[in-house]
């Protein structure tokens, strides 16, 4: 009953965040350090991924995606390796900013097909299922975000996503392709809301044992002084008592 009580607790925390601004605060840069590694190399496939297809469109026309969509990787990994405060200050529109960057570059495809035309292999890659793994489980596992924000970025990707798997001909009515993409933004959803209950409810333990450790030196302090305090009071009495008795032997 407790463990499923304190589950409820940590999934309102991720919806709410804690109510001291500054507690949250060192929640969202307790997530940046811990998750900096795996972040990094995320960052780095990413912006290799999106370099690989810029170059591979340059004699196709198509290169303009892959500069829109991995705009944000590439500031964000610059940022993470050059600048880290700033970085550690800005993550998470960082992160937000990479998934509106994929939105965006399949909003301008959508409006204006005839400029920014869609390769087979992003085709392929729609076809098969492969995005409901990248941008929606990997994407919403390695770009943390708080829910609020996560629950923002994909509602304004669904309906974009539905229209651009419509126009290209993935599904045969927007209904199915608005449940298609409805798939893959409730599964990043779902692993934003995942990873945020697991890394609150470590840095919740964390704050636990800093207190422990905390109230465990106060104590030690406090038995520190108290046994000073009992060595002193018994010296000094017995300096009395010597004196005492040097006095009547006189």
């Amino acid at each position: 009953m407790g463990s499923r009580s304190g589950l409820v607790g940590l999934l309102c925390l991720a919806v709410t965040g804690f109510r001291d601004r500054a507690l949250e605060r060192r929640y969202l840069d307790y997530v940046t350090h811990t998750t900096a590694a795996p972040t990094l190399i995320w960052l780095a496939i990413m912006v290799l991924a999106h370099t690989a297809a810029f170059v591979k469109s340059l004699s196709t026309g198509d290169a303009q995606q892959a500069l829109i969509g991995g705009f944000a990787y590439t500031v964000s990994l610059c940022l993470m390796l050059l600048l880290p405060r700033l970085y550690t200050a800005l993550r998470e529109p960082l992160m937000l900013a990479c998934l509106l960057g994929r939105t965006t570059c399949r909003l301008v495809m959508v409006l204006l097909p005839e400029t920014f035309s869609m390769s087979d292999s992003v085709l392929k890659y729609i076809m098969y299922g492969l995005d409901m793994l990248l941008d929606g489980f990997l994407e919403g596992t390695f770009e943390q975000i708080r829910v609020p924000y996560a629950v923002l970025g994909r509602m304004i990707e669904l309906p974009i996503m539905a229209a651009f798997i419509y126009t290209r001909g993935v599904r045969q009515s927007y209904v199915a392709a608005l449940a298609r993409s409805a798939a893959v933004s409730g599964a990043g959803l779902a692993m934003t809301a995942l990873t945020d209950v697991r890394m609150r409810a470590a840095f919740v333990r964390e704050l636990h044992r800093r207190q422990q450790r905390g109230a465990d030196a106060q104590g030690d302090a406090a038995a520190a002084r108290g046994g000073t305090g009992a060595c002193v009071s018994s010296g000094t009495a017995g300096a009395a008592g010597g004196a005492a008795k040097k006095s009547k032997e006189e």
